[in-house]
Parts: C-alpha cells; sequence; structure tokens
C-alpha cells in the first residue's frame, strides 16, 4: 500500500521492509493515552497552581503589609482613603506578582513582548478594580453595622477582597496571558 493513509482511531500506520501498513492497537490503548494526557494536564495545572499560591503568598505580605503601614501611619474609617491605600498596596503587588509570575510560575511562557505584559497590566487593572469594589462594598457594609477597629475593619475587607480578586487574576493570568502559544 502507497501515498497517504488516512488511520482511523485505533489504526497506527507503520512502515516494514518499505511496504505500508495499517496496525490496530490493543483496545483501550488509545484511551489509556489520552487518560495519561488529561492527567499530566491536571498535574501541571495544579503545580501551577501552588507555584501561582506561593508568589500569592508573596503578594499577600506586600499587599497587608502595605496596607497596614499606611492604616498604622494614618488610620481612617473612611472607605474611600481605604480604597486609596487599598491602589497603593495593589500597584506594589502587581510589580512584585509580575516579577515572580514571570520569572518561576509562568516562566516557559513568558515573552516579556509587548502583547504579554499589556495583557498582564490588563489584568493588573482588573484585580485592581476588582479588589477596590469588594473592598470598598465591605467596608461600607463593615462602617455601618459594626463597631471594629480601622484596622480590624480594614484588614477583613482586605481578605476578602483578596481572595475575590486573586481568582480572578489567576483564571485571566493562565487562559489569557500565559496561554500556550498557538501551534
Amino acid at each position: 500500500m502507497t501515498g497517504l493513509s488516512f488511520a482511523e482511531p485505533g489504526h497506527r500506520p507503520t512502515i516494514c521492509n518499505g511496504v505500508h501498513r495499517e496496525e490496530v492497537a490493543p483496545i483501550g490503548e488509545e484511551a489509556e493515552g489520552s487518560r495519561e494526557s488529561m492527567q499530566e494536564s491536571r498535574k501541571k495545572t495544579a503545580v501551577k497552581y501552588a507555584q501561582f499560591s506561593l508568589v500569592g503568598g508573596s503578594n499577600a505580605l506586600v499587599d497587608i503589609g502595605v496596607l497596614n503601614l499606611l492604616l498604622l501611619i494614618s488610620p481612617t474609617r473612611s472607605p474611600e482613603v481605604l480604597v486609596a491605600y487599598n491602589v497603593v498596596a495593589l500597584v506594589l503587588t502587581n510589580a512584585n506578582s509580575y516579577l515572580w509570575n514571570t520569572l518561576w510560575t509562568f516562566r516557559h511562557r513568558a515573552r516579556h513582548d509587548v502583547r504579554q505584559v499589556g495583557l498582564f497590566t490588563v489584568q493588573g487593572m482588573l484585580n485592581v478594580a476588582v479588589g477596590g469594589l469588594v473592598l470598598w462594598l465591605l467596608a461600607h457594609w463593615l462602617v455601618a453595622y459594626t463597631d471594629l477597629s480601622p484596622l480590624v475593619g480594614g484588614n477583613i475587607a482586605k481578605v476578602v477582597s483578596m481572595v475575590a480578586a486573586s481568582t480572578m487574576s489567576f483564571l485571566f493570568l493562565r487562559y489569557f496571558v500565559f496561554r500556550r502559544a498557538k501551534r
């Protein structure tokens, strides 16, 4: 048999002594390979998420550290001032995030080109917007309905906003900024 062969699922083209032949794969062998690749993909995603989480831990230290420093220097019960403090903290956090995600978490996909840096910047702006909105809404509620100190109330609002913004950031980074290049 010569020429092109359009192998059907379960068939493998081989050449033996110059003759093209189709071999039938044992039942389940192709499915086994597919399962292994799915498991490998899940494992890679889990590793990336673990790395992203560690970077997120360092981001949390920068984020909460800057916010608390600003709250210690100038305590406030104003949700608007708290959001301004949060913007400062998030700008520094996003710089830390870019550094560690491009050097470690997504290093094999980091190209540092205009498109990728632009998308990372968009992600950072979305992170600031989502984090700021959640923080502002929760801070308004905490000021109106609790007697918590500015430090405690600000930190509660901050943690909730971090979870919301970080989840959005991981999905955006994984599937838009550092996605696999088209083949």
